[in-house]
């Protein structure tokens, strides 16, 4: 009988972002050593955001935190040397524990782990049509004001704080110019900042995305919120090009793992 080994997702794990990276490290390294590969959701809403491989583990025993690097990864490779029917449970979302260019090699055959579920599907499609925009017929700008997760979990990151809504609109100006130079498509503006959208909607010449913004690592009043941020991962992923303003996990992995170009620019 194979290991098994199963990244688990919860609350306090990181973002959708940090999940897909830590998804895809974990599914790269079940590959190269024959391992079966599986998520594990057992409480947390994204459940029914993803279709996937839904496996309960017979056993928590072999339970792992800190494996988010290269020590990480040994440890992994010993665990299922000494017993290669052992089953695992990761709970470190950003585990890049496997060189870039292993993780590249395995999306073709990992993104069929990762789908919409029917919801989500329902809820892009009608995105598209109430902005009146079809995949790879638009390029998406996304702007990270700031990480909810650490603002709410973590005070260890006293850096990354929010960028004032009014110095983000400044920048996204910047932004569109440079990108209307290069395109006539359609933009289709990302952010986690509600007033920043308003203002946006307001002001720039582009499309506002009409969705609730809910960062997957907190809780949320309404656990629907939680369809519409699955939604608009995808919907990044489905862009002619993703441009950012500001470094994103959540917008870098959307472009990887749909094999899209993403551009930072620096306004």
């Amino acid at each position: 009988m194979p290991g098994r080994l199963f990244l688990k997702y919860d609350y306090y794990h990181g973002g959708l972002g940090d999940f897909i990276q830590g998804a895809l490290a974990t599914y790269a390294f079940c590959k190269n050593r024959g391992i079966e590969f599986n998520v594990y959701i057992p409480e947390h809403p994204l459940r029914n955001c993803l279709e996937y491989n839904d496996v309960n583990p017979l056993t928590s025993i072999n339970l792992l935190y800190d494996v988010g690097d290269e020590h990480g990864g040994n440890l992994l490779h010993s665990i299922f040397d000494n017993n290669p029917s052992e089953e695992v449970i990761l709970t470190t979302n950003a585990c890049q524990f496997i060189n870039d260019a292993d993780m590249r090699a395995a999306i073709p055959d990992f993104a069929p782990h990762f789908r919409p579920s029917q919801k989500v599907r329902h809820r892009i499609a009608s995105i598209y049509d109430t902005l009146n925009v079809k995949p790879m017929e638009y390029v998406s700008l996304h702007m990270r004001c700031g990480d909810a997760f650490m603002q709410e979990y973590d005070r260890r990151y006293p850096n990354d704080i929010r960028c004032p809504p009014m110095d983000a609109l400044n920048k996204v100006k910047a932004a569109i110019e440079r990108i209307r130079a290069e395109t006539t498509l359609p933009i289709l503006f990302h952010t986690d900042s509600y007033s920043l959208r308003e203002m946006a909607a307001k002001e720039l010449d582009c499309k506002i995305l009409p969705t609730f913004i809910q960062h997957t690592a907190v809780h949320a009043i309404n656990a629907d919120d939680y369809y519409d941020t699955v939604a608009e991962f995808f919907i990044l992923g489905q862009a002619e090009t993703v441009y950012t303003i500001v470094p994103s996990g959540f917008a870098r992995w959307s472009a990887i793992l749909f094999d899209r170009p993403l551009v930072l620019i620096l306004c």
